[in-house]
């Protein structure tokens, strides 16, 4: 994952990741819109947030 070797260069442990959907409300609910997930890969902890 790139954000794990970036964090590498930068000697840091945790990384944030955001996703903004295009998608209009009407598409997708806010419920199912906004989300927050700590993923761990290469001994890095990544958190991602959705909405």
């Amino acid at each position: 994952m790139t954000l794990a070797r970036y964090l590498d260069r930068l000697g840091k442990k945790t990384g944030y990741m955001v996703f903004l959907e295009k998608k209009s409300a009407l598409e997708l609910s806010w419920e199912n819109r906004i989300r927050r997930e700590v993923l761990i890969f290469d001994n890095k902890e990544i958190i991602l947030y959705a909405m």
